[in-house]
């Protein structure tokens, strides 16, 4: 059979038009696309972010990071300390004590411990995110992001560190702190951070030592 002239013009124009149906995308305005992408887990909105450059240059942006990390997750301090926070910040509890000296001094493990905000995340007890003006959303989004991932393996997998030997007393903890080094911060710095008590600055490992000796 032979397909005549205006029989192929009438299927290149129909077909025409299913590829334009198949093609066209409403003109949405920025701040919508922002609002509904805002709504898809992290990893939806990276296969996002490789649609076009505009969408990559809007879910890359530092304000909808700030918006998004803010919405998904809870930077409210818990009320009421729990878990080694909990233990740390109670004097009738055998972890907050570093060494029993005779003058009762420097019986702390922290000068001042750490607070953990509602969506698990440990932090210094005087940080603030809301002063925090040099914040980079888009880098702490993606540090919050890694954190509750180790959060919900460990709970997954049953992890514990063995705290003390003591099992069931290790529970894995995460911490997030300002570092604007160019190196990775040291043992040192992370003590010094968290104001834990100044013999641990000697050598973290002097109690337990001590302990198996006696």
């Amino acid at each position: 059979m032979v397909e005549t002239r205006a029989q192929k013009q009438r299927k290149q124009k129909n077909g025409n038009t299913t590829k334009d149906k198949m093609t066209t995308l409403p003109i949405l305005p920025p701040e919508i696309i922002a609002k509904i992408i805002a709504v898809l887990p992290l990893p939806e909105v990276c296969n996002c972010v490789l649609v076009c450059k505009e969408w990559k240059e809007l879910l890359s942006s530092e304000q909808f990071c700030k918006n998004y990390v803010l919405s998904h997750y809870n930077f409210d301090d818990e009320e009421e300390p729990t878990g080694h926070l909990q233990s740390w910040s109670d004097p009738d509890k055998c972890f907050y004590y570093w060494d029993e000296n005779d003058d009762k001094s420097n019986l702390w493990v922290f000068s001042d411990p750490p607070k953990r905000w509602k969506c698990g995340i440990v932090h210094l007890v005087d940080y603030a995110l809301g002063s925090h003006k040099e914040l980079k959303y888009k880098d702490f989004l993606q540090a919050v992001y890694i954190l509750i991932r180790i959060q919900i393996a460990a709970e997954e997998l049953e992890l514990d560190c063995g705290s003390c030997g003591i099992e069931g007393a290790g529970v894995v903890e995460t911490c997030l702190f300002p570092w604007t080094k160019d190196t990775l911060p040291t043992a040192e710095d992370v003590i010094t951070c968290f104001r834990f008590n100044p013999e641990m600055h000697k050598d973290p490992m002097v109690k337990e030592e001590n302990s198996r000796k006696q």
